[in-house]
């Protein structure tokens, strides 16, 4: 029997959902007129990730978005949030300082079935490092996912390399 619930399906599902709900709370509430690459030691801002489930043999790759807001809050999205074998929701979240350049994560998804019935939820923990500059960063994360019922049903590992991103010019 084939397993629809596989790590890369939603891991991707719930990094798609994180990201959506990052761009809808920027687009509604805005954002300060104020760069957060000023500050180097912060997250603030959004972020492009290269991601590899580490747990899966061979490794799987895939790029994310991710959100983080002045006030600790986190939403993320992801390549893989849209299978058509299951839909992720954004993910939400919470990040803190954990010292000088270092932060920690956790955040949380909803996975769907094909027909988009609930199927369960996925809680993911993570803990980054920023760059000197304050403009890339790299960590590792955990990641459970639930079924519906809150039974454990698949866990595994990943690495993550972000960049900001920046305003370009027209």
């Amino acid at each position: 029997m084939k397993r629809l619930l596989t790590p890369k399906l939603i891991f991707g599902l719930v990094m798609v959902g994180l990201l959506a709900s990052a761009l809808a709370v920027s687009l509604f509430l805005g954002s300060p007129a104020r760069s957060h690459a000023a500050s180097n030691n912060s997250p603030e801002g959004s972020w492009l990730l290269n991601v590899t489930i580490t747990s899966d043999h061979p490794p799987f790759k895939f790029q994310a978005l991710m959100t983080y807001d002045a006030g600790g809050g986190l939403v993320v999205t992801d390549q893989t949030d849209f299978n058509p074998q299951g839909l992720t929701s954004p993910g939400h979240g919470a990040w803190v300082s954990t010292g000088e350049d270092h932060f920690a994560t956790t955040w949380i998804a909803f996975f769907f079935d094909a027909q988009g019935n609930p199927a369960g939820m996925v809680k993911v923990r993570e803990v980054d490092t920023l760059s000197a500059d304050g403009n890339t960063f790299s960590g590792s994360a955990t990641f459970n996912a639930f079924d519906a019922n809150g039974k454990p049903v698949l866990s595994g590992t990943t690495i993550e390399h972000g960049k900001r991103i920046k305003v370009e010019g027209v």
